[in-house]
């Protein structure tokens, strides 16, 4: 496979540019925490659908987090096509943890295992650019009034999003909680 270069726009929400994955992981987790992204994301989902305007303070927020996730997307696919380590299995220490099990409700127990799975499975079905566009469309019906309502097939790219995240902050927790032991 050819090696796939993308740029993960780390630079619009944390000011620096950022080229490996490793480190954007770091930078997004430390600056926000996976459940504020997740309820960001589900607020922004909701007034996708309902019809409403967020209201105007929570603008900003949403644009950061649009961009924290795209990011995101980005790395995932960045690991994803340019597999060139394997990833540290499940750690004893810190795998009962409930800090640990929150975020992977989204996961079966092979990408539990596995996070590169989550990304074969995820990228198989979606491009990342569909992806892409649709967290844009979200959060585009999420902050203006729109005539037409978004597909349903954001739907998918929405529980996409969620699994990516958890993926990402799996690999994030144990590179960290080997780091630390």
């Amino acid at each position: 496979m050819k090696k796939v270069k993308i740029s993960f726009d780390a630079h619009i929400w944390n000011i620096q540019v950022i080229k490996k994955p490793s480190e954007l992981l770091k930078a997004v987790f430390r600056y926000i925490h996976p459940a504020e992204l997740k309820t960001e994301l589900n607020e922004m989902m909701k007034y996708s659908f309902n019809g409403k305007i967020r209201k105007n303070e929570s603008s900003s927020t949403s644009l950061l987090t649009f961009n924290i996730l795209r990011s995101i997307i980005r790395v995932s696919y960045s690991l994803y096509a340019n597999p060139k380590k394997k990833l540290r299995k499940k750690t004893t220490c810190a795998s009962d943890s409930n800090e640990y099990n929150l975020f992977i409700g989204n996961l079966t127990s092979e990408e539990y295992a596995d996070p590169l799975v989550t990304f074969k499975n995820v990228f198989k079905k979606q491009s990342f650019e569909q992806i892409e566009f649709d967290l844009f469309d979200i959060v585009e019906h999420a902050l203006s009034k729109s005539v037409d309502n978004p597909s349903d097939d954001i739907s998918i790219s929405f529980i996409n999003i969620h699994r990516l995240l958890d993926a990402c902050w799996l690999i994030y927790k144990r590179e960290n909680d080997y780091e630390d032991a």
